[in-house]
């Protein structure tokens, strides 16, 4: 299947970009470094033109800003088919070490919330819009490595599933997921994904967790979602790293 969403005409210079071994281009990429205000321009244009504006973030030795997701990615189901807190529990489930194993440094990282899964955090208030938010953190992410792609996808969230995603293949090999999470984050936190590179997303949140315990959820779900960047941060317990996640307006995760 071809590319069928016409381009903006005052696009800067750029390329589609297609998988080596497939038949359709999967995203427009800029040539050169995002200028300022691009993401918040194209992010405003989205209603119209169904393309979600992405920045690219090279990773550490990936420095190709194409190279987003793999050739051959089978097995991709519908993130229509998932629930994200039954998602969410059992990656949770997953985590725990067995009964029998001796893993007690990571049962004393799960402190204070414990090995029982405690459930996902309510939905918070919005008392900023959720696209200016989104466009201030664009900014905060911009420097002279990031480019622009345009993804065509209903919402940020759908962006990792329409680029048949990867970076958290090691975690959980079917994007759909991610996606479904990300889904019910933009509802409950009004979060907008803006950045994404071969192993690190990026996700403003117009609507933070304010509150210790509910924090403390919103914790326990970042675990879930994604280990690695909890398991291996500079925190010695899930209490350390809600304390630093109390009303952050940007989230930032990388799989190993």
């Amino acid at each position: 299947m071809s590319w069928t969403h016409p381009l903006p005409a005052d696009l800067p210079a750029g390329r589609l970009i297609t998988p080596t071994a497939g038949d359709r281009a999967r995203y427009w990429l800029s040539t050169a470094p995002a200028r300022a205000g691009q993401w918040a321009r194209r992010r405003a244009d989205h209603r119209q033109t169904g393309l979600w504006p992405l920045l690219t973030v090279p990773d550490t030795g990936l420095a190709d800003p194409s190279s987003l997701f793999m050739d051959d990615h089978p097995g991709i189901s519908s993130p229509d088919d998932h629930d994200a807190a039954t998602v969410l529990s059992r990656w949770w489930h997953q985590l725990l070490p067995e009964e029998d194993e001796d893993d007690s440094s990571h049962r004393r990282f799960l402190d204070p919330v414990g090995t029982t899964w405690p459930g996902t955090a309510p939905p918070q208030v919005h008392h900023d819009p959720a696209d200016e938010i989104a466009d201030w953190f664009a900014e905060q992410l911009r420097d002279d490595e990031t480019r622009l792609a345009l993804v065509p996808a209903p919402t940020g969230a759908d962006t990792l599933t329409a680029l048949a995603w990867t970076g958290p293949v090691n975690h959980d090999n079917d994007t759909a997921r991610f996606t479904a999470v990300l889904r019910d984050w933009q509802s409950r936190f009004g979060a907008r994904v803006v950045a994404l590179g071969p192993a690190t997303l990026y996700v403003s949140v117009a609507a933070p967790p304010i509150t210790t315990e509910d924090t403390l959820l919103v914790a326990a779900e970042h675990l879930a979602f994604c280990p690695d960047n909890v398991w291996q941060g500079n925190h010695s317990t899930l209490g350390e790293y809600a304390e630093a996640l109390l009303g952050t307006r940007g989230w930032a995760f990388w799989w190993d």
